[in-house]
């Protein structure tokens, strides 16, 4: 049987040790399991409330995307979610918009983040290399939507989303969308940015917590079969 002598006689220097595997012969009275499990420079292992948590689904939902009442549980947000119009062979952007107005015949800013700003930009054989900077009451999150039953997925991160007293909401978005055979409207599209207040300096006007999601196009009329999202909460509870 072996015996670990640092655990009784830690005298060595520890100047040679090496790395996080030797560890534990400057902490000589700490139990074993404490090493193993993470638990003695590197946290207290992990909490089951870090992982995602489905807060919310549709599977068909039926013209604009409308997610009202989010539980202010989590630090912070991810929406999934594929979105579709009816009217016009080819694919678009689609603003997704928090705490917004829904079925309004035209978009409509909110002042809740009138200080919004980001980046985002894509690319597709028919639609070219589109990109923008948006600000102000425009939209921050411009998704990709498909025609009728054409594949996308999206995929939405909002940080902070819960907290009233953060100024800083900043957010992720990845999007892309698939015609098939139908049209040359295959594409991708992404975004990066921050909800703001008001203003676009640091330590501006808290953003409100984020209660709910809508998604805005001109054509409103996305056909539920094709149309749905899941709603993630996730990194600890608040």
């Amino acid at each position: 049987m072996s015996f670990n002598q640092f655990r009784t006689n830690p005298g060595e220097s520890v100047s040679k040790f090496k790395g996080r595997t030797e560890t534990p012969r400057a902490w000589p009275g700490t139990a074993v399991s404490t090493w193993t499990n993470g638990g003695l420079m590197g946290g207290a292992g992990y909490e089951y409330e870090d992982s995602y948590h489905l807060l919310a689904r549709n599977s068909a939902y039926t013209g604009l995307m409308n997610i009202t009442n989010i539980p202010q549980t989590y630090r912070h947000l991810m929406l999934q979610f594929t979105m579709s119009q009816q009217s016009t062979s080819w694919a678009g952007l689609m603003s997704i918009i928090p705490n917004g107005s829904l079925y309004s015949n035209t978009f409509q800013p909110v002042a809740d983040y009138a200080g919004s700003k980001g980046k985002y930009w894509g690319k597709g054989w028919s639609t070219g290399n589109p990109n923008s900077w948006v600000s102000g009451s425009m939209p921050v999150s411009q998704s990709m939507g498909g025609h009728s039953n054409w594949a996308n997925s999206n995929t939405l991160c909002i940080y902070n989303y819960s907290d009233a007293s953060q100024a800083l909401k900043s957010y992720y978005l990845w999007s892309n969308t698939n015609s098939g055979n139908n049209s040359s409207y295959a594409g991708w599209n992404q975004g990066f940015g921050c909800m703001l207040k008001n203003t676009y300096t640091n330590g501006g006007a808290p953003s409100p917590a984020i209660q709910s999601i809508v998604s805005y196009n001109g054509y409103q009329n996305g056909y539920g079969p094709y149309q749905s999202y899941n709603l993630y909460g996730f990194g600890g509870l608040v």
